[in-house]
């Protein structure tokens, strides 16, 4: 009988192996707890090494779907940590920097709408909500670019005549710089690039017909 005995803590490592198996990361690891708790000599330190990767695995999955903008899925993955590590640093920042994301979204997407509308002084109140906390927010920026040349057009009526031309190009795996000097010669619009544009960066854009303003801004948006 004694020889045929289960030993302490090798039912709860198995069914934690199960659930690991099928996804259920917390209740596998509840199992696996148990089993370190029977016996710690084997157990305790697969517990912990084990908890480490699975917990690493949900933040690492859990970042990636903020980063997406998936903002419920990510949500549900940190707390999805925070029901094993309840005091977990990087799950309670992530669920503190998607309420600010979530913030950011509906101020970016009310400056567009007012940026539609031609409310650019509005628009771009909005965003200074987003740019002064986040100076480098991606969509902030290229919606505040994109402001700065409507106002000059407007500012300027050349320019927004020859912003309102159409173009049309047909570019494969060429030098940007080339592309914008070919828009160049064709709108008679001078670009200044910063300083920090790589030379060697490739671009591919077809357009027919298209303006050049809505030409521009593909090209800014495709190249970032």
């Amino acid at each position: 009988v004694a020889a045929c005995a289960t030993p302490p803590g090798q039912q709860n490592f198995l069914e934690s192996q199960r659930l690991i198996k099928e996804g259920k990361i917390e209740d596998g690891l509840r199992y696996l707890q148990k089993a370190a708790d029977e016996d710690p000599k084997n157990y305790r330190s697969t517990y912990f090494r084990e908890r480490e990767l699975r917990l690493g695995q949900l933040l690492a999955d859990a970042d990636t779907l903020r980063g997406l903008l998936q903002f419920d899925a990510a949500d549900a993955a940190y707390r999805r940590v925070l029901t094993v590590d309840a005091n977990n640093v990087r799950a309670k920042a992530g669920l503190e920097g998607i309420q600010i994301d979530r913030k950011y979204r509906i101020l970016i997407a009310e400056a567009e709408t007012l940026f539609a509308a031609d409310k650019l002084d509005a628009a771009a109140a909005k965003l200074r909500l987003v740019l002064a906390e986040n100076p480098n927010h991606p969509e902030a920026k290229i919606l505040q670019r994109r402001i700065d040349e409507r106002a000059a057009r407007v500012a300027n009526p050349a320019l927004k005549a020859a912003m309102g031309g159409t173009i049309s190009l047909e570019f494969r795996d060429a030098n940007l710089k080339s592309v914008f000097e070919v828009i160049s010669r064709h709108a008679s619009i001078n670009f200044v690039f910063d300083k920090d544009l790589r030379p060697d960066l490739k671009t591919t854009i077809v357009v027919r017909n298209s303006t050049v303003e809505s030409v521009i801004n593909m090209l800014l948006m495709s190249n970032q």
